[in-house]
């Protein structure tokens, strides 16, 4: 995948208070179609650190990508933008949007029991954005965090996870395109 198109989703819920709920509804909907297509796109948050839980902005290879996800989103209460072009000649910034790990608590058992305090602690005062998320398989309750930072150009494809994120092992970068 290399992120040549783009398109921005927003959430038609008027209620800032009911924005981070749509917008953790509309990532669940995305992770099953990413799911279906791995590594094929790619999730930024364009409005990030201003209104976390504004825009989600989903970035492909080709156009007709794009339109297949946006038909398959048809009966949700989004507003889906107009397919645009990432510039060739792009020289802005370069963002790598990555999942901030928690451990679980079965995994705290085993350790001392503070890292996944610590690493709470230390997302919530890096008012990092979160969504609140249900594994289909487990049916268990967890929040996915989403670490920004900047980054370079990646050369080469992206993969990103059946949630459109950077991983540790296969990072890569998007463009901060207004």
């Amino acid at each position: 995948m290399r992120p040549q198109v783009f398109f921005d989703i927003e959430s038609l819920s008027a209620r800032r208070d009911r924005l981070q709920r749509a917008s953790g509804q509309t990532l669940r909907e995305l992770h099953g179609l990413f799911a279906e297509t791995p590594a094929c796109y790619a999730l930024a948050l364009p409005d990030y650190p201003h209104n976390a839980f504004g825009r989600l902005r989903v970035f492909a290879t080709t156009a007709p990508e794009l339109e297949r996800l946006a038909y398959r989103l048809r009966n949700h209460a989004l507003r889906i933008g107009d397919i645009r072009l990432v510039p060739e000649d792009f020289s802005g910034a370069w963002r790598c949007y990555r999942r901030y790990r928690i451990p679980t608590r079965a995994q705290e058992r085993h350790a001392d029991g503070t890292l996944r305090v610590r690493r709470i602690r230390e997302a919530d005062e890096a008012r990092l954005p979160y969504f609140d998320m249900q594994s289909a398989s487990t049916q268990q309750v967890f929040r996915l965090y989403v670490q920004r930072l900047d980054s370079e150009p990646t050369p080469g494809d992206c993969l990103p996870d059946n949630y459109g994120l950077s991983v540790s092992t296969r990072c890569f970068a998007l463009p901060d395109v207004s």
